[in-house]
């Protein structure tokens, strides 16, 4: 079994979901990766292409030419259980 395989579906305290990853544009800071971009935010648009996210960064970097901007591809997600959830399930 492959690990894409047991990873997908329910797991221990929450689920996994695999999917076409869309791409998330984050700015990166002299000390490491930001969780905020340009304005501030959490990045919020995801890029259904390499391309338009790649015309996204070319804009940023406009705005920012001593920035660099790292393109990020988003592949699987977990969401876990609601506490009360876990409890419920634990007794």
């Amino acid at each position: 079994m492959s690990a894409e395989a047991e990873i997908q579906g329910k797991g221990e305290g929450g689920d996994w979901r695999d999917f076409a990853g869309d791409f998330l544009i984050f700015r990166k800071l002299p000390r490491g990766l930001s969780k905020k971009v340009a304005g501030g935010k959490l990045p919020r648009f995801r890029h259904k292409t390499m391309e338009s996210a790649r015309a996204e960064v070319a804009r940023l970097h406009g705005k920012h030419p001593e920035s660099t901007f790292v393109i990020m591809q988003e592949v699987a997600r977990f969401k876990g259980a609601p506490a009360e959830q876990k409890l419920e399930q634990a007794a």
